[in-house]
């Protein structure tokens, strides 16, 4: 017959599970581990965020060197082909050129800077071809002479127009009408010193 003293403590050592001895391997493990979200080897520091930013925007001027150099390309071979002793270009070249200065303005035209539809524009050209050599007088007019050297086919020297405005405008001397005073200036000719001709001289904000 087993006392009851010995009987009392043994069943109250197998009912209390809530004491120190209870802890398993399990829960000593969960305690033991660091919650880390970040990858293997990889801790967040104070100075990963800076880290992050920098890389960011390492691949952005990246980014952007690209398209500069995708962009000098382009207008090189767009400029590779010359106009015949007409003055045209072939029609297919003559899209792409139009394509080009029509999506770089905005879609504009750039003799009155409204809104136009491509197969409603032309390709113009800015600095009017007879002034392939000017000068320009003290009223703002362009004046055969041989500071000013236009660049002629260059992409620079191109926009496009409303069919009217191109007629409208001609061979206009007053550099004021070349090009609109809202649209993106543009080098239009080289002086003899290599200083950069551009219109609009004023550009201003809004139309």
């Amino acid at each position: 017959m087993v006392p009851p003293e010995r009987s009392e403590a043994a069943t109250s050592g197998a009912g209390d599970q809530s004491g120190p001895a209870s802890a398993g391997p399990s829960d000593v493990r969960e305690v033991a581990e660091p919650a880390v979200d970040a990858e293997p080897g990889v801790l967040d520091t104070p100075d990963s965020g800076s880290e992050r930013r920098r890389l960011r925007d390492k691949l952005a001027t990246a980014a952007i060197g690209t398209v500069k150099t995708v962009d000098k390309i382009r207008r090189s071979v767009l400029e590779s082909e010359e106009p015949d002793a007409s003055g045209r270009w072939s029609p297919e070249h003559r899209r792409k050129l139009l394509r080009y200065v029509y999506e770089r303005d905005g879609r504009r035209c750039g003799v009155c800077g409204a809104e136009t539809r491509i197969d409603a524009a032309h390709v113009e050209h800015i600095v009017p071809k007879i002034f392939a050599f000017f000068d320009i007088s003290k009223a703002g007019k362009a004046v055969q002479g041989t500071r000013y050297k236009s660049l002629l086919h260059k992409l620079d020297n191109l926009q496009a127009s409303h069919t009217y405005c191109n007629k409208n405008k001609g061979n206009t001397s007053d550099v004021t009408r070349w090009r609109h005073p809202t649209m993106p200036p543009l080098a239009v000719a080289l002086a003899e010193d290599l200083a950069e001709f551009r219109v609009p001289q004023e550009p201003v904000t809004g139309h």
